[in-house]
């Protein structure tokens, strides 16, 4: 019998599969690669049309049978066509990553108060031309197919097209621009356009007669029109709002300012105690109950108004328009009794993706770019992209395991909520001295303090009023 892979990148391709499923089934969820076992690894190697498989082990064969329903596998009594040269398997010199956020400069041209990198602080330089290129050479090189950019404000730059046009030459999609708004304008879509691009844009938005506040520049509040702009030319746009206790009464108005705007997706946080915040926090900053009040108070209005948009409300509660009763309360973990704490990452979300910092710092995401543990992170103008995934530092930080975790907080092990918590973000219970293994403030306090059934109470008597 002979198969051959129906698409480029099936592999990653595959991945499609149970999330097309799910979402059918009006279930929202992330798109994680699936990994195969070394057996069926193997013999999907030899899926080129050319090669007559047979003798598949039961385990083997289902998942076969999966593919070929998908559509990802084809299977034929005879010899197929040979795969072209670009399907042909190729073999990158690192290790996977799905997610690449990079920074392409330390400067802005506002000074948020909220800053992760400390951008209005110059903390970090921009790096030049010529090491924006090595880096896009570096991804290529790794087999990373999509990039999100970032900076300090990435169309700062004056030879941002040029990173653009390498990026496309490499043909590495950007999949999210997160910028400020105050330079975008049609030139950045037309180049964006010229290239195939078509990225989202992640614009903040931090309130209605709020926004100037927070970012630290008078009139920053008119990057609505970098909205309206992207609406106008068909751009997905989504907003992320902090809130703080000079905006808090402001989310209600504007959600629903923004999705008449066109905007998908509305992120709601409050600020994490990193960057430049560590200044304003004492006097600014909501306690976790105050911003769970506002929270439980926009639930109902949410439903009331529609669900105007996809809305994530921190870790209380996520949900998207399509489907206002399938929400999720990402607070909680999903661990199955009795797991196998050994085997457990202790952070899950780092293990496929990176952070590029501006000074070329592979960190596991942006918040390690300015803690005290960065500097101990490889930077990749010093070692290339695959020496620094491989970094001993590095590693040890992503093979941190749950059991790890649990020896360093062993009254965590006896918690009745360690399977619905497991610990939290192993970045925001970072201490001073660098600790990693600390439990996260928040979550420990949503389980306790509580809890999933108050937040469905909230959920689920809203929509019992409004869709019911």
């Amino acid at each position: 019998m002979y198969y051959k892979l129906a698409e480029p990148f099936a592999f990653r391709g595959f991945k499609r599969l149970p999330y097309a499923v799910r979402a059918e089934r009006g279930e929202h969820v992330d798109d994680e690669p699936i990994f195969f076992d070394k057996p069926t690894f193997l013999e999907l190697l030899h899926c080129d049309g050319e090669h007559d498989i047979c003798d598949l082990s039961d385990d083997v064969r289902e998942v076969f049978d999966d593919m070929i329903n998908a559509g990802v596998l084809i299977k034929s009594d005879n010899p197929l066509e040979p795969p072209k040269s670009y399907q042909r398997y190729k073999i990158f010199p690192c290790r996977y990553v799905d997610k690449v956020q990079w920074s392409i400069t330390g400067k802005c041209n506002f000074r948020c108060r909220h800053c992760l990198v400390s951008a209005p602080d110059n903390r970090h330089t921009q790096p030049t031309l010529e090491q924006c290129l090595f880096t896009v050479s570096e991804l290529e090189r790794c087999g990373i197919r999509k990039v999100d950019i970032t900076g300090g404000e990435p169309f700062i730059r004056d030879d941002w097209t040029k990173i653009f046009d390498a990026l496309a030459a490499a043909q590495i999609k950007i999949g999210i621009v997160f910028t400020n708004a105050s330079l975008l304008d049609n030139h950045v879509l037309d180049v964006l356009e010229k290239n195939n691009q078509r990225p989202t844009f992640q614009l903040s938005f931090d309130g209605l007669g709020h926004h100037d506040w927070l970012r630290g520049v008078k009139g920053s509040e008119r990057q609505a029109d970098g909205f309206k702009l992207l609406q106008q030319r068909n751009f997905r746009a989504t907003a992320s709002m902090c809130l703080h206790k000079l905006n808090r009464d402001s989310l209600h108005p504007t959600a629903n300012f923004l999705a008449k705007l066109g905007v998908a997706v509305l992120m709601v946080s409050t600020p994490q105690e990193l960057g430049i915040w560590k200044r304003y926090s004492q006097e600014f900053a909501l306690t976790f109950d105050e911003a769970w009040e506002i929270y439980r108070e926009y639930i109902p209005q949410w439903y009331a108004d529609g669900s105007p948009l996809d809305i994530h409300l921190e870790g209380f509660f996520s949900c998207r328009r399509e489907n206002p009763r399938n929400y999720e309360i990402p607070f909680m973990q999903k661990f199955s009794a009795g797991a196998d704490w050994s085997k457990i990452a202790a952070c899950g979300s780092i293990q496929h993706s990176i952070f590029i910092g501006p000074e070329g710092r592979v960190v596991p995401c942006m918040g390690f770019s300015d803690t005290v543990i960065a500097d101990k992170f490889p930077a990749i103008f010093e070692h290339t992209l695959p020496e620094a995934l491989e970094d001993k530092f590095y590693r040890g930080v992503l093979e941190i395991k749950m059991a790890d975790y649990l020896k360093a907080q062993p009254q965590c092990s006896v918690c009745p909520h360690l399977n619905s918590c497991g610990g939290g973000c192993l970045l925001d219970g970072i201490t001073d001295a660098g600790d990693l293994l600390v439990p996260e403030e928040r979550v420990c306090r949503f389980q306790k303090n509580i809890g999933a059934a108050t937040v469905k109470e909230v959920a689920d008597t809203a929509l019992a009023k409004y869709f019911d």
